[in-house]
């Protein structure tokens, strides 16, 4: 059977905050948002606000939604850059062409 993953919502956050705040167990936590508790472990590290300067730091669910979207942002710079994606167009057609050897072996002589 596939797995699925499910990236947390905004509501799922919320719920989280909210338990977090009332001092929940984690494995509270995960019963009640039908996820497992290294998920929520995981949510809580990566996501939490830190103000060193104020002394200012927590669990904050809009904070935390912004920060994961950014993560997932990072990992699509492909998409946003299109110089990599002309240049990953160019790789392709390089290794989908069927007569190889008219190209060279020399990294350089590659031109944009």
């Amino acid at each position: 059977m596939a797995r699925t993953y499910r990236h947390l919502d905004l509501d799922e956050r919320r719920t989280l905050f909210r338990m977090v705040e009332a001092r929940r167990p984690v494995s509270g936590i995960a019963r009640r948002l039908g996820r497992h508790p290294p998920t929520v472990c995981r949510e809580l590290g990566r996501n939490r606000f830190r103000d060193g300067d104020r002394g200012f730091c927590g669990y904050f669910p809009l904070n935390a939604q912004d920060l994961a979207r950014r993560r997932r942002q990072r990992r699509r710079r492909l998409a946003a850059d299109e110089g990599l994606r002309v240049d990953e167009d160019r790789f392709r057609e390089l290794h989908e062409d069927p007569d190889l050897d008219r190209y060279s072996a020399d990294p350089g002589s590659f031109e944009r």
